[in-house]
């Protein structure tokens, strides 16, 4: 179980050994973590004007956001390769890929960009996925819930080599598509 704990560094729980070859790794040390910042909303406009701006989690989709306004005064970027996760509100914790295209990202979203050779995106999302109760259970506030910068870079996670990320994946993805075939 992969758990962010404020006050001590024993974040993982002992009782879950990893497999040969796999290590645990802070998201801070295996990503650099992008906070996103508030653009007023006289900055921003629903016609197409400027670049994409995503403001939470109410952009977010199943897997990829959907851009709804645009700006010609963004602040902060995420980039296509990056995993965004939602850092304040009632969504806090959700996660999803980043556009294909470099689009802006308000304060409710922060952009994980997983170093090359260290981290697959998309092992990244689905580790993002599985953190996403104990990302909400950590959330501060009682009004509007929120994790900072160092709550996301120190969560914790199992970390296998690249090639084993990498098979994780494509067994995900073969999973899903043989459910996807099943009629219920």
């Amino acid at each position: 179980m992969v758990k962010v704990n404020k006050t001590n560094s024993a974040i993982h729980d002992s009782h879950f050994s990893l497999p040969k070859g796999w290590r645990w790794a802070r998201l801070g040390e295996v990503c650099s973590v992008h906070p996103g910042q508030h653009v007023l909303e006289s900055d921003y406009n629903n016609e197409g004007v400027g670049v994409g701006y995503l403001t939470g989690h109410a952009d977010f989709g199943k897997i990829y956001p959907r851009v709804t306004k645009w700006t010609e005064k963004p602040k902060t970027w995420c980039e296509p390769g990056d995993v965004l996760v939602t850092v304040k509100g009632a969504g806090v914790g959700k996660s999803n890929l980043a556009p294909s295209k470099r689009v802006a990202i308000g304060r409710q979203l922060m952009a994980i960009r997983p170093r090359p050779g260290l981290v697959d995106q998309i092992f990244l999302y689905h580790v993002m996925n599985i953190c996403f109760s104990e990302l909400q259970a950590n959330a501060l506030g009682s009004t509007v819930p929120g994790l900072g910068r160092k709550d996301i870079e120190s969560l914790e996670i199992p970390l296998p080599p690249l090639p084993e990320q990498k098979r994780i994946v494509a067994k995900i993805q073969e999973l899903i598509q043989e459910l996807s075939l099943i009629h219920i």
